[in-house]
């Protein structure tokens, strides 16, 4: 496994297809983890709203420190 490429990052979002393949890149070629995954679906997070309505569907977020994280 490589050493981290990114170490001076505050914070960053991206959104991706493929969550799991996007994971395997980051551990893989850029050494970050550990990843941790968090999935909200309508069982676990009621009344999620979109556009000020409910919504159903379900999404899955992965989140890592990299270096020192700053900012508030």
């Amino acid at each position: 496994m490589r050493e981290p490429v990114f170490t001076e990052t505050m914070r960053i979002g991206i959104v991706v297809r493929d969550l799991d393949a996007a994971i395997r890149t980051y551990v893989d070629e850029h050494g970050i983890l550990p990843l941790h995954i968090h999935e909200f679906n309508p069982a676990n997070a009621k009344n999620l709203p979109e556009y000020g309505e409910p919504v159903e569907g379900s999404w899955r977020l992965a989140v890592t420190m990299v270096g020192q994280v700053t900012g508030s």
